[in-house]
């Protein structure tokens, strides 16, 4: 789904995100007290429910599974006309059960996916060098224009 026409405003605290993004990693906040990871990131631990929980950001494997996928052509949001049809996927991570995230599959057909795929992320720069995209492919397929190994 390159090129991008809209991009996320990173805040203070989703900084450590998009830093390991530039650099090709995938960072999601874990809980310390108790090793959960907290994905959309938190204030607070929801499993532990630690009174001042210790959370960080770590870096991750960037593997997964295919969970959810459907063929977009949604045309309705700004940015995103131009582009259609593209898959938007839900992608359980390897570290834990029920850790999932949204992106894109590149390199696959829509046809060739099959829930339980096994995808690894890719990296996508985009037109602002502070941001650098996640994007999925099947394991195993090529790299993506763009991407930072």
């Amino acid at each position: 789904m390159r090129p991008y026409g809209i991009l996320p405003a990173p805040t203070e605290w989703t900084a450590p995100y998009w830093e390991a993004a530039k650099r090709g990693r995938l960072a999601i906040v874990q809980c310390h007290d108790c090793g959960f990871y907290l994905h959309p990131s938190r204030f607070i631990c929801v499993r532990c429910h630690a009174v001042n929980p210790s959370l960080a950001y770590v870096e991750l494997s960037g593997r997964g599974t295919l969970y959810s996928f459907v063929l977009h052509y949604e045309t309705r949001f700004n940015g995103f006309a131009d582009k259609v049809p593209y898959i938007a996927a839900v992608i359980e991570l390897d570290e834990q059960p029920g850790l999932t995230v949204w992106g894109n599959v590149l390199d696959a057909e829509y046809e060739d996916l099959r829930i339980g795929l096994p995808v690894e992320a890719v990296w996508e720069a985009t037109d602002d060098p502070e941001i650098t995209m996640m994007q999925w492919r099947p394991v195993g397929g090529s790299t993506a224009t763009g991407v930072k190994e």
